[in-house]
């Protein structure tokens, strides 16, 4: 059973997820989710000036 909202989001991507270094495609709930909070949080950051948007998370502390 598949709705419209299940199904990857392939155009209008303004959020891109990739682990491991492989791009993983994004239902359009979570691509927006994921958007509009991070939108928000630098939103509030006084050198945010509307630029694009780099975030690395590293599961893993590297030695």
């Amino acid at each position: 059973m598949s709705c419209k909202q299940d199904e990857i989001k392939t155009k209008n991507l303004l959020v891109m997820l990739k682990i491991g270094g492989m791009r993983v495609g994004l239902v359009a709930l979570v691509h927006d989710a994921l958007l509009y909070m991070i939108v928000a949080f630098t939103n509030n950051l006084k050198a945010y000036s509307g630029d694009d948007i780099e975030i690395t998370i590293r599961a893993s502390q590297q030695k």
